[in-house]
């Protein structure tokens, strides 16, 4: 079955809209039953290859391509509670 670019990539946009970010969870399902979250990791995972045209569609919408290495990131840059009220 071919993945349906366009159809995604609507899709996406919306989510983004709605909630502000594309970093959809693997378990959300759109309206209609549409499986956004599980396109979405199988983008990341390679699962479903893209075309230089579509990865830059992504980019420029702030899709993030590696979950784990923003959220690792993001914990190194704050500080805990437990930090602070150690100060």
């Amino acid at each position: 079955r071919r993945f349906d670019f366009e159809k995604f990539y609507n899709k996406l946009v919306k989510y983004k809209e709605e909630y502000g970010h594309c970093n959809v969870k693997k378990s959300y399902i759109y309206e209609g039953g549409y499986p956004l979250g599980r396109k979405v990791n199988n983008i990341r995972s390679g699962n479903i290859s893209l075309n230089a045209e579509q990865k830059e569609r992504l980019e420029k919408l702030g899709f993030v391509w590696r979950v784990n290495c923003e959220k690792e990131s993001n914990e190194k840059n704050s500080i805990s509670e437990d930090e602070i009220e150690m100060k």
